[in-house]
């Protein structure tokens, strides 16, 4: 059964978006929580609630 917060993100669905019916598969996969740690998901490059790679810190190389 999906909690009633997430009953807005079904109306979406209905209308044919298909983001949100992706945003709603993660959701029931990992138990409606947004900490999502495994790799294990065909879908995982596709995952909704993710850090964009402008958030992670650049790796520094050194030169010598």
């Amino acid at each position: 059964m999906t909690p009633n917060q997430f009953h807005p993100l079904i109306d979406r669905i209905a209308k044919g978006s298909r983001a949100a019916a992706m945003k709603l598969q993660c959701l029931q996969c990992v138990g409606f929580e947004r900490d999502f740690g495994g790799k294990t998901c065909p879908l995982y490059l596709y995952r909704p609630y993710q850090k964009s790679d402008d958030d992670e810190p650049e790796a520094e190389t050194k030169e010598g």
